[in-house]
């Protein structure tokens, strides 16, 4: 088969943004990583990390430092810090006697945050999207005016339908079918793509295993994609391996459901992980937000994995 010249083109800038993703996630989830370890973590060659970083540092989303010697031969490789301030996110929560703004920058730095009370006669929509253009004004006039805003996520409670931020009931706020996303979107002027939740269900998974969890989930469409482009299966294998090993570690920390609804096991081994299991797994109290938020994670943790091994031509087998 014989590609066009535009066919090439396309085919090498679609390989390069996911290259670019993934460096990107792999900094945002873990923190500063040298070249060497982006290198071990992508898959990708010294050479295209060179030049994809030396892309980062152009547009200013990432810097770079030479690492503190460890008397260790050869030249250490330079450490790699995304830069906040390259690209950011405003998040809002509506709440029935308060309200919050934060402006949040790349790898979750929380840089400017405020929170107000307010009456609980004071909650109509109107007033309450007035508000928030306030407080978004109020925040953003702390920071430079070029901030690179690239998103806007919304915390509310009520029963919101996610696809466009439609708040179908919020009994304490007295909202029925109002179009929050629309809403917010038209009052503050702005192209950034809005995201409307229901606030239990972002604020149920807060611990950092979970986060890890719902960001490799995240990174699958890129993983096929370049997968597919650079005509490189052995990606999918790779990414399920690393998500089935995350899985693993997560199970064993963390109770998914109620110990009653676990059933009590004499089986020898059962015993012998629950002596040695992290003390994180008894300490913690779940509620029923809490198992209803894991149980749709590994719900989602389980869908990937069925897909990507019917990408690969493997029937997933429904229980070991």
């Amino acid at each position: 088969m014989i590609l066009r010249r535009d066919e090439v083109g396309q085919r090498s800038e679609t390989v390069r943004r996911a290259n670019l993703s993934a460096i990107v996630r792999e900094l945002h989830d873990r923190g500063p990583l040298s070249r060497s370890e982006l290198v071990a973590r992508t898959g990708l060659t010294r050479s295209a990390i060179r030049g994809l970083i030396g892309e980062f540092v152009a547009a200013d989303l990432v810097s770079e430092e030479r690492p503190t010697p460890l008397g260790a031969p050869g030249r250490p490789s330079p450490l790699v810090h995304l830069n906040a301030e390259g690209a950011v996110v405003i998040a809002l929560e509506i709440a029935v006697d308060c309200l919050a703004v934060a402006l949040v920058g790349l790898g979750g730095r929380v840089m400017a945050l405020e929170r107000v009370d307010r009456p609980r006669t004071h909650v109509s929509v109107d007033e309450t999207v007035a508000d928030l253009v306030e407080l978004v004004a109020r925040i953003r006039a702390t920071r430079p005016p070029d901030d690179p805003l690239i998103g806007i996520g919304v915390a509310v409670a009520a029963v919101v339908r996610r696809s466009d931020g439609l708040v179908s009931m919020a009994p304490n706020l007295g909202w029925r079918d109002v179009p929050l996303g629309e809403r917010l979107a038209e009052a503050l002027g702005s192209d950034a793509p809005i995201s409307v939740a229901n606030e239990a269900d972002l604020g149920a998974l807060v611990d950092p295993d979970e986060f890890t969890l719902i960001r490799k989930l995240s990174a699958y469409p890129s993983v096929v994609e370049g997968s597919a482009v650079a005509l490189e299966p052995h990606r999918i294998v790779f990414y399920l391996q690393e998500l089935a090993q995350l899985l693993h570690t997560f199970y064993f920390k963390h109770r998914i459901l109620p110990p009653a609804a676990e059933g009590d096991s004499t089986d020898a081994g059962q015993f012998v992980k629950d002596a040695t299991v992290s003390s994180v797994k008894h300490r913690e109290q779940l509620t029923p937000q809490l198992t209803g938020a894991r149980l749709a994670l590994m719900g989602q943790v389980g869908q990937v994995i069925r897909n990507g091994l019917g990408l690969l031509g493997v029937t997933a087998p429904d229980r070991m």
